[in-house]
């Protein structure tokens, strides 16, 4: 990957985040089954100020120092998840022409 589309990709998930176009993104880059097993950090905690500030948090960390929201384990996308099943109603509409998306 060159370094503009980088840091095209980059720009778009900084200045996209929160708005519901991430998802979208990672499956038309064909990256989602790299990027969303991972698990989410939050913040740095570990041998940061928030440590010293608040001694009685115990949050799950990383190895890095980062909290888990959400440990890799519980995240998964499977293949068929960069395709949308095609609604069954729009199947039997057309009379056997679609053909459902392989893996639905």
């Amino acid at each position: 990957m060159t370094g503009a589309l980088r840091e095209i990709r980059r720009e778009r998930t900084v200045e996209l985040a929160f708005e519901g176009y991430r998802r979208d993104d990672l499956r038309r880059w064909k990256t989602a089954e790299t990027v969303l097993p991972q698990a989410i950090r939050g913040v740095k905690f570990a041998g940061t100020e928030f440590e010293t500030r608040y001694p009685d948090v115990d949050p799950a960390v990383d190895a890095n120092g980062f909290i888990v929201a959400e440990p890799a384990a519980s995240r998964s996308f499977l293949p068929k998840h960069y395709l949308d099943p095609i609604p069954l109603q729009q199947i039997q509409l057309s009379k056997g022409t679609l053909e459902q998306n392989e893996g639905w």
